[in-house]
């Protein structure tokens, strides 16, 4: 559809729109679009005639096409001002982020005249928007993680299982946890040296994965010691996947080290709503660590359900 020279804008109107920064344009009451200031002719590199009526979503990304239209028909229909963002194709071929705000006109009898629409490229401050984004998650993810194994580190299983126990509580969901330590790590890190020990530590971290389901939690404690909370299985799942992941372990081999094996120790332990939180929950899966530490390594133990009596959830 066209709309064209038979709306005449008042020439006052468009000296003011075209003496100011932003993209100015009017519509008639039927969404169509009658004028466009020099700014916007000048940005998109077009005539008016090419511009007018919905010419001018020509210039309109793709990808933004289809919303923009849907905000602006339902705000024809209604009869109300909008605010929109989307990607409009410079001259130059380039897109760029517009804020478009577009103000309801009314006749001095009421009568609904169309929009006036003022338009901002606003891609500078959108691009600085997402770099802080996209810093702000990378930070996030460093605090998060452990900058070797690239596993979750204690700070993340303090904050996150807590997220975890609240819905199992809630949907009476079993959860389980691993405590997992390297069987005479020292020894070997002493032997062969710090580097080989960042390689088995990632090593062993890889292996995990390997053995557990993608939305179980992966920690590194700290040293040679992990934690992996296994969600929604019962003790005998649990134990299951420690065994897979005591066998996977076994397996880790480097070709430039013939004489290194790489053995691990577990603790299981099912969450009891007994338990005072987090803290108590790994003092208990510890006693399970503990055993199979002191019974030979190279084990999976189940601890005792022994928690304190009084520890409750708060």
């Amino acid at each position: 559809m066209e709309a064209s020279s038979d709306v005449e804008v008042d020439w006052s109107v468009d000296q003011f729109a075209n003496h100011i920064a932003a993209l100015i344009w009017l519509s008639r009451p039927d969404g169509l679009c009658t004028y466009f200031n020099k700014n916007w002719l000048a940005f998109v590199g077009r005539a008016m005639d090419q511009e007018l009526g919905n010419g001018w979503t020509d210039n309109i990304h793709p990808d933004d096409l289809d919303r923009c239209l849907a905000i602006y028909t339902e705000s024809v229909e209604q009869q109300t001002s909008f605010r929109m963002k989307y990607r409009l194709k410079r001259f130059d071929g380039e897109y760029r982020w517009i804020l478009d705000d577009g103000s309801v006109l009314y006749s001095d009898a009421g009568e609904f005249l169309g929009f006036v629409g003022t338009c901002l490229d606003i891609t500078d401050e959108h691009d600085a928007k997402e770099i802080v984004v996209a810093q702000r998650d990378e930070l996030k993810r460093i605090v998060m993680q452990d900058h070797l194994t690239k596993a979750f580190n204690r700070h993340y299983l303090y904050e996150h299982v807590a997220i975890e126990l609240e819905r199992s509580k809630r949907y009476s969901n079993d959860a389980c946890m691993l405590l997992i330590d390297l069987d005479n790590f020292k020894e070997a890190n002493d032997k062969h040296g710090h580097v080989t020990g960042d390689r088995i530590l990632k090593s062993v971290v890889a292996s995990f994965e390997q053995s557990v389901r993608p939305f179980d939690i992966i920690c590194r404690l700290g040293g040679d010691e992990f934690c992996i909370i296994l969600i929604e299985i019962d003790l005998q799942g649990a134990c299951d996947i420690a065994e897979r992941i005591r066998a996977g372990i076994e397996e880790i081999e480097m070709a430039d080290i013939q004489d290194l094996t790489v053995t691990v120790s577990i603790g299981v332990s099912e969450y009891k709503e007994t338990l005072s939180g987090i803290d108590a929950w790994i003092d208990l899966t510890d006693k399970g660590l503990y055993q199979a530490k002191h019974s030979g390594r190279n084990k999976v133990c189940i601890s005792p359900d022994v928690p304190s009596a009084g520890d409750v959830i708060s």
